[in-house]
């Protein structure tokens, strides 16, 4: 079993858009990191790399620099022969797996 952060792929294949979505079994009200970098950010002072991050309202495309705070979402991969007895990956009604 490997276990990491969330990519925005993963998000997507769970029901995420780059508009506000309550509706997918990610959605927690809260702003939180991918893994999927999209930038490197700099000025005269300031260097940070910018990630993709999930916003409070559901909605794929936070961009924020590595010195924000955010939660985050641990992902477990599972092995390629389980299968999906229930659910619809809703909030309230999420996946079942065997």
């Amino acid at each position: 079993m490997k276990i990491g952060f969330i990519t925005l792929d993963e998000v997507i294949y769970a029901g995420g858009r780059s508009d506000d979505n309550s509706l997918y079994y990610l959605y927690n009200g809260q702003d939180y990191w991918t893994m999927s970098p999209c930038w490197w950010y700099h000025d005269s002072i300031n260097y940070s790399a910018v990630i993709l991050a999930i916003n409070s309202n559901g909605n794929i495309g936070g961009f924020y620099g590595t010195g924000n705070i955010l939660g985050v979402r641990p992902v477990i991969n599972l092995i390629s022969n389980l299968s999906i007895s229930g659910g619809n990956g809703t909030i309230n009604n999420p996946y079942i797996v065997n």
